[in-house]
């Protein structure tokens, strides 16, 4: 994780992390109305990043709709900092749809057991890049913060 420094397991000094959580995964578990609130901890964390007077500037890369906005927010309330949005670009697709289709048809008539069907999720949506699960909203905020 490069979060922290391999050797020490310290942070690595002058980089800010904020935490985050993902809808797309949490859908149907408790917890899941927490999403939007989590816009506000990200901004608060942010904040908290770039209150030590340590930057001269600032990079967030946002991939999430709760993210970007909450990293906006956090750059806003220290808006003497030169801001730059990297949007990660669009997301793996993993399977297709036609084969998660067919995965979770098996699954319902009982022909796949909750293993495969759990295979065939975690293969669904899980790469690099701007969220596939709320791709249009995110996509507009990545276009217009980038652009700002």
């Amino acid at each position: 994780m490069s979060v922290f420094e391999e050797n020490t397991h310290e942070p690595p000094c002058g980089k800010g992390y904020d935490p985050a959580m993902c809808d797309g995964v949490t859908q149907g578990q408790d917890g899941m109305e927490l999403s939007l609130f989590s816009r506000d901890t990200i901004a608060m964390a942010a904040a908290v990043a770039l209150s030590h007077n340590m930057f001269d500037g600032v990079l967030c890369l946002g991939v999430c709709d709760k993210i970007v906005p909450g990293l906006l927010l956090g750059a806003l309330s220290f808006g003497h900092l030169p801001t730059v949005f990297v949007p990660a670009g669009p997301m793996t697709s993993g399977l297709s749809n036609p084969e998660k289709a067919r995965i979770r048809q098996l699954y319902a008539e009982g022909k796949a057991d909750h293993a495969a069907l759990l295979e065939c999720e975690s293969q669904s949506y899980h790469g690099p890049g701007t969220c596939a699960f709320l791709h249009p909203t995110i996509r507009i905020f990545s276009i217009g913060f980038t652009s700002l």
